[in-house]
């Protein structure tokens, strides 16, 4: 009989199930361990602020490989009570390919074409929320496929989202795009003493 002490800790390994997330599912082991981070905070104030405004959006949740944002969204779509995704299309893995004959660029494309420059400004209060990797984004803006995307290639370089300057993103009412950075916050903060 296996000691729950160490079921619970196998968890934690990389190689667990655990460890894989998913946009469809958040149980208790990692509501348990979810912290509220101020990337959480801050994306939270954007999303509010994009469902008031009833008008169509891309939001980018941008950052690294392993940074949290697939865990953010699995806990935003699943366990947390504003339920402020719920009239979102969440594509959470931009490095992935839906078919054997495209390549990840390709299947980005396809899901990112409700924004593409001929159709970002047909306002059908259409709301997506893409977490993508920052060398990912870059790969897709410069690629052939881009060319369709000159419009979300101006936001990104216009905020600097891929220049590494942190920065409190800033909701813009007149754009269609809008994204929040894992890059801008620190992972975490060592100190002295830890207790009040």
């Amino acid at each position: 009989m296996p000691c729950e002490f160490v079921t619970q800790l196998s968890k934690l390994r990389k190689q667990s199930m655990e460890s894989v997330e998913n946009t469809s599912s958040f149980g208790d082991f990692k509501k348990y361990l979810h912290v509220i981070r101020p990337v959480e905070t801050e994306l939270r104030n954007l999303l509010e602020r994009v469902n008031h405004s009833g008008k169509k959006h891309l939001i980018l949740l941008c950052g690294s490989a392993g940074d949290g944002k697939s865990h953010l969204l699995s806990y935003l779509r699943n366990a947390d009570s504003e339920q402020l995704l719920k009239d979102y299309y969440v594509y959470n893995d931009a490095t992935e390919s839906s078919e054997p004959t495209l390549t990840s660029i390709d299947t980005l494309a396809d899901k990112l074409s409700p924004f593409s420059d001929q159709r970002c400004l047909d306002d059908d209060g259409f709301k997506m929320i893409l977490a993508i990797n920052l060398g990912t984004l870059i790969n897709f803006i410069e690629s052939e496929k881009g060319v369709y995307f000159s419009c979300l290639k101006k936001y990104v370089e216009a905020n600097e989202i891929i220049s590494g300057y942190s920065r409190t993103a800033v909701y813009q009412p007149n754009s269609v795009f809008q994204h929040v950075s894992f890059s801008d916050f620190q992972v975490f903060t060592l100190r002295e003493n830890t207790h009040p």
